[in-house]
């Protein structure tokens, strides 16, 4: 495999790039992640009423 940063050839079990320290994304491991800090950001949406948008202002 190649890094996706320098496209520096790199063992296919690599988790970063030798020559410049990319993380590689492509993960071998098929277990999902448990850790939060891998998955992605949720965000909700909030509405409020004219009434509340003025007592935030």
């Amino acid at each position: 495999m190649y890094c996706i940063k320098c496209g520096h050839q790199l063992p296919d079990d690599a988790v970063f790039c030798q020559k410049c320290g990319a993380k590689q994304s492509v993960s071998l491991d098929k277990t999902p992640s448990t850790d939060p800090a891998d998955s992605p950001i949720r965000v909700s949406s909030v509405s409020y009423d004219e009434t509340e948008k003025q007592e935030l202002m």
